[in-house]
């Protein structure tokens, strides 16, 4: 039985999807290290704090707080794709999260930095869908 809502605090500033790097003289490919360390950070709050894996489909939700970047969806990729690595989520792909979000958030103190992940059970069933496109439609006319 799945928790209505799940909550994984992350400390420290999210970092984003980093692109492989090649060494041009053994000709191996690899991810900086800096990464690789934060990667390491976000499995273990991942393992430490999540009490069942993530429902199917999910919603997952990040706040960052207090730290700023010009790419929310990139950092929340980065997210997903440790989940996915640690074996929390199935996959990232819609089959499994069907709505993710980022935003950034001042809070106080501001000493506290880091990412609050919020991980939910979607409620996108045919008929909840049918009835939220009707109520849009409605309002628009």
């Amino acid at each position: 039985m799945h928790q209505d809502k799940q909550l994984i605090w992350v400390p420290g500033r999210a970092m984003g999807k980093a692109r492989p790097r090649t060494n041009k003289r053994t000709g191996t490919i690899h991810l900086p290290a800096d990464y690789r360390a934060w990667r390491d950070t976000v499995a273990l709050a991942i393992r430490k704090q999540a009490t069942d894996y993530a429902p199917i489909p999910c919603k997952v939700s990040c706040t960052f707080i207090n730290f700023f970047s010009s790419d929310a969806d990139n950092l929340v990729g980065s997210f997903l794709d440790v989940m996915v690595r640690v074996g929390y989520l199935q996959g990232d792909s819609s089959r499994y999260v069907q709505s993710q979000s980022g935003i950034f958030q001042n809070a106080n103190p501001r000493n506290i930095v880091g990412t609050m992940i919020a991980v939910e059970k979607a409620d996108y069933s045919r008929k909840a869908l049918s009835s939220q496109i009707l109520e849009l439609i409605n309002s628009c006319i």
